[in-house]
């Protein structure tokens, strides 16, 4: 095999390898808006603590406040606006106010709202609606 033949197979090679481990990367895709899903969490045997957090499918649940009202809950797309990656939430064990949502994928951070910190995202999480009814948390996606 001469030089040429030969740099030519290792090319190939690297960039199958390559793809191969890219297509590995967890990617997820986003729930469609008016899909008439109902996701549905129990507030008296769920999030009872500030900081608590529930992921159902892309959506995370943080209570981030007191109570049972629309300003105690943030109910976010776990999917980063810059690449699709899927958010992990990272709770602060010390200070439950302070988690925040970091992509695998590039390192966009957000705060536990789901706003921005650090790009390279430079949207912040898709935050979903919701209703509290007899201490239920109802999001309709």
């Amino acid at each position: 095999m001469d030089r040429k033949n030969f740099l030519s197979a290792i090319g190939s090679t690297a960039v199958c390898v390559c793809m191969g481990g890219l297509a590995a990367c967890v990617k997820a895709t986003t729930i469609p808006a008016g899909s008439n899903n109902n996701l549905s969490v129990d507030l008296n045997t769920q999030l009872t603590n500030i900081g608590d957090y529930v992921v159902l499918g892309a959506i995370a649940i943080v209570r981030i406040g007191p109570g049972n009202s629309a300003t105690s809950f943030a109910v976010l797309s776990t999917i980063c606006p810059h690449a699709g990656y899927t958010v992990q939430y990272l709770p602060d064990p010390e200070n439950p106010v302070s988690g925040e949502f970091k992509c695998p994928g590039h390192g966009s951070t957000f705060t536990q709202q789901g706003f921005l910190l650090v790009g390279p995202a430079t949207k912040d999480l898709t935050k979903y609606p919701f209703q509290i009814t007899n201490n239920s948390l109802v999001i309709t996606t």
